[in-house]
C-alpha cells in the first residue's frame, strides 16, 4: 500500500522524500504513517519499475535536493493498484479500503465505480464471517473484529450513485497524539445528495 500511497501523492507535484512523508502524514495520518525507512525502499523499488524518475536540484543556499515525479508508467501502476483485488484478511481490508476511498479521485468514473462495488462485496462477506464467528458461544466477545465497522463502509457504499466526498481532521489533547480514529458520514448541508465521510482521529499516548 506504501507504493499506491506514494505515486498518489506525487500526482500533483515533484517532492523530495522529506516532502512525500509529510504528506502522508497530512492526508493519511489516520491509517498509516511511514517511516523513512520504509519510504526510502519503496521510492527505490518504484524508480527501479520505471514507475517514478528522480532528479537533483541545487537550491539557491547551496544544498542539494532529490526530487521524485510520477511517469506515464507510474500512472498506469497507480490505477493497477487502485484496482487490484483486496486482502482476504479482515483487518487489512478495511485499512486498505479506506486508503483506496482516499485515493479514488484519480480514477475514471467507471473504474470508481468498480472499486467501490468490490469495496461493497467484500465488506459484505466480512461483515458475514464477523457475524457467524461472534455467533459462536464457545468464542469470546472480543474474539474477531466486530461487524459494525463493515456496517460504516456498507452504508457508505449502498449506492454507487451516490457522490462521496472524503475528509478527515484530528485534534490534539495536552499535545499528545494517538492513533485511534472513528469514521463519520453525514450528508452534505450544500448539497444533501453528497456523503461527506469523515475520518476523525483523536490524539494521546505519542507527544509530538
Amino acid at each position: 500500500m506504501i507504493d499506491l500511497i506514494i505515486l498518489f501523492v506525487l500526482l500533483k507535484r515533484d517532492l523530495t522524500m522529506y516532502s512525500i512523508r509529510k504528506r502522508i502524514t497530512d492526508n493519511f495520518l489516520p491509517f498509516t504513517s511511514p517511516s523513512f525507512g520504509a519510504i526510502k525502499p519503496a521510492l527505490v523499488r518504484l524508480e527501479k519499475n520505471n514507475c517514478i524518475n528522480s532528479s537533483k536540484v541545487m537550491s539557491g543556499g547551496g544544498k542539494l535536493s532529490i526530487y521524485y515525479s510520477i511517469t506515464n508508467d507510474g500512472l498506469k501502476e497507480l490505477k493497477k493498484l487502485l484496482l487490484n483485488p483486496f486482502s482476504l484478511n479482515p483487518l487489512q481490508f478495511l485499512s486498505d479500503a479506506k486508503v483506496k476511498i482516499c485515493c479514488m479521485s484519480f480514477l475514471k468514473k467507471e473504474d470508481a465505480g468498480l472499486l467501490l462495488e468490490e469495496i461493497k462485496s467484500n465488506a459484505y462477506l466480512h461483515k458475514t464471517n464477523a457475524q457467524k464467528i461472534l455467533d459462536d458461544e464457545y468464542n469470546p466477545v472480543d474474539f474477531y473484529l466486530l461487524p459494525t465497522s463493515f456496517e460504516y463502509l456498507l452504508y457508505l457504499l449502498e449506492s454507487s450513485n451516490i457522490p462521496l466526498v472524503y475528509c478527515h481532521s484530528s485534534w490534539q489533547i495536552n499535545n499528545i497524539t494517538s492513533a485511534s480514529s472513528s469514521m463519520y458520514i453525514y450528508p452534505s448541508e450544500i448539497d444533501p445528495s453528497v456523503l461527506i465521510v469523515c475520518e476523525i482521529s483523536s490524539h494521546a499516548n505519542q507527544v509530538i
